[in-house]
């Protein structure tokens, strides 16, 4: 009976010298910060017709106004007579057709909470004829 007292010891002191060890020890390098996840942004209404003006803003899931620091238009062209005016998209669309544009939104906070940078695909779809020239 003693023996096995004397063994349980000698292995529980082993083990609480392994654990304050491991404690102290640095078992390869720090684990990354969680990046923090999107806010989901999208354009909405970016459907027109030829001659009609329109407006598309970007939204976002969050239920309070949110923002960005940056905006850059990556890529893609807008149809013609469009133009970004900021983030929005507004103008006269003056020729039928589909356009994607991708664009990117830096430094996005929703209700004081910093979000991850997006990249947003712009899928325009413009609907009509284009308006004939007169010779």
């Amino acid at each position: 009976m003693r023996r096995h007292r004397k063994l349980i010891l000698a292995l529980a002191g082993l083990l609480l010298s392994a654990w304050a060890l491991s404690a102290c020890a640095d078992f390869g390098p720090p684990a990354r910060p969680a990046r923090p996840r999107t806010l989901g942004i999208w354009y909405r209404d970016t459907s027109g017709q030829v001659g009609h003006h329109m407006y598309a803003t970007a939204r976002a899931r969050c239920g309070a106004t949110w923002s960005s620091e940056d905006f850059k238009h990556l890529w893609g062209r807008l149809p013609p007579g469009l133009r970004f005016d900021g983030s929005r998209i507004a103008g006269t669309p003056t020729q039928p057709g589909t356009w994607q544009v991708t664009v990117k939104f830096s430094g996005v906070k929703c209700k004081g909470r910093h979000y991850a940078d997006e990249v947003v695909n712009v899928d325009i779809h413009i609907k009509g004829y284009a308006p004939r020239r007169v010779q």
